[in-house]
C-alpha cells in the first residue's frame, strides 16, 4: 500500500496527526491531548485511550485525557488511591518502564500472566469495573522532568506486533505536538517580549530547568548554537543570567520589553533574593525551592519575607507581579 511501511503502517496517518496540530493557531495540554488520542487511535485500534501527562517535580499527573468520559471520571475522582497503587508497584507496565529504562510500545500480556494481574489491586478497584483485560502502552519523554503515557485498552483478543509497531512509530510525532503545547505560553511571552521564536523556545525550555545540552537535545541544535541564543537572550531583556530570565516567563510579566525592564530594575532585591522569586514565578513551592538552591525551607521562608517587606507586598503572587511591572 503506498504511503506503508514495510510493517504495514499507515505512515499518511501519522503525517495528518502531524498537520491537524500543526493548523491549529494555539495547542493548549487539553486539546493536544484530544489531537493525539484521535490520531493515534486511527493506528491502534482499542475499545479505550488514555492520555496522561507526569510532571516528576510535582510527583504528579497533572493531566489525564480518556476517550471514555466515565474512565476519566473515576480516574479524577479516584487519583490518589490509584497514585498510591502504582507507586506501590501495581502497575505492570510502568514498573518495567521504571525497572528497565525502556519506554516503548509494551503489552501487558508481556509482563504478567492474567492470573497474576487479576490479582493486583489495580485491577480489582479500577480496571475491571471498565473491563480492561489487555493494555497496550509508551511513554514518551518530553523533558528531563516531563513525560506523558499513552494507554490503550481491550476486552477482548491481545495487541498485536503490528499494534505495537505502529505506537513506536508515531511517538516521535506525539512527542513534538505534546512540546509545542507545553511551550507555547511561554513561547508566546517570549515573542511578545521581542525576542525571535527560536530564542523563546529556548528561553521557554531554560524556564523548566533545563541545561544547555537538555535544550540543545530537545531542538535539535548543538549546545554552542544554544549558548548564542541564550547571549541574545539576555542582552534583550538586559539581564544577566538564567534566573533573571526566567522570570520574564512569568504568565503576570507585561507585554513590552521596556515595561518589564522597569520592573525588574526597580525592587533592591539580592542576588539570592531574586533567585528565590525567579522560581516563585515559576510556580514551585518552598520546599522545592529550596532543594534547587541548596537551602533549608526555613531560610527560603526568610528570603520571602525580606522580599515582601522589600517590595511592600503580602503575597507570593503580588511580588511577581510587582518585579514584573505588572
Amino acid at each position: 500500500m503506498a504511503g506503508s511501511s514495510p510493517g504495514g503502517i499507515d505512515q499518511r496517518r501519522i503525517l495528518d496527526l502531524q498537520r491537524r496540530a500543526d493548523d491549529l493557531p494555539t495547542l493548549d495540554r487539553d486539546t493536544s491531548s484530544a489531537v493525539i488520542l484521535e490520531g493515534i487511535s486511527a493506528l491502534v485500534a482499542a475499545d479505550t485511550a488514555v492520555f496522561y501527562l507526569t510532571d516528576s517535580r510535582l510527583e504528579r499527573c497533572v493531566a489525564m485525557i480518556a476517550d471514555d468520559p466515565g474512565l476519566q471520571a473515576a480516574w479524577q475522582a479516584g487519583y490518589d488511591r490509584w497514585l498510591g497503587l502504582v507507586r506501590a508497584g501495581g502497575h505492570p507496565i510502568v514498573d518495567h518502564w521504571v525497572q528497565t529504562g525502556d519506554l516503548g510500545a509494551l503489552r501487558l500480556s508481556d509482563v504478567i500472566g492474567g492470573g497474576a494481574f487479576h490479582r493486583l489491586p489495580l485491577y480489582d478497584e479500577f480496571l475491571r469495573h471498565y473491563r480492561i483485560e489487555r493494555m497496550l502502552g509508551t511513554r514518551i519523554e518530553l523533558s528531563s522532568w516531563l513525560w506523558i503515557d499513552v494507554m490503550f485498552h481491550r476486552s477482548g483478543s491481545d495487541f498485536t506486533r503490528r499494534d505495537m509497531t505502529a505506537l513506536d512509530a508515531v511517538r516521535p510525532t506525539v512527542g513534538r505536538i505534546a512540546q509545542r503545547a507545553e511551550l507555547a505560553p511561554s513561547v508566546a511571552r517570549g515573542v511578545a517580549l521581542g525576542l525571535t521564536p527560536r530564542e523563546a523556545e529556548v528561553l521557554a525550555w531554560l524556564g523548566h530547568g533545563e541545561t544547555n545540552a537538555g535544550i540543545g537535545g530537545l531542538l535539535f541544535i548543538a549546545p554552542g548554537t544554544v549558548k548564542k541564543h541564550l547571549d541574545a537572550i539576555y542582552a534583550k531583556l538586559g539581564v544577566g543570567g538564567r534566573i533573571e530570565a526566567a522570570v520574564f516567563l512569568s504568565p503576570t510579566t507585561p507585554s513590552t520589553l521596556g515595561a518589564a525592564r522597569q520592573g525588574l530594575d526597580r525592587p533592591a532585591l539580592t542576588t539570592r533574593e531574586r533567585e528565590v522569586l525567579a522560581l516563585v514565578a515559576r510556580g514551585h513551592a518552598n520546599a522545592v525551592i529550596a532543594g534547587h538552591l541548596g537551602l533549608t525551607v526555613g531560610t527560603v521562608k526568610t528570603h520571602l519575607d525580606h522580599i515582601y517587606a522589600k517590595l511592600e507586598v503580602g503575597s507570593r503572587g503580588r511580588a511577581v507581579a510587582a518585579v514584573s511591572g505588572g
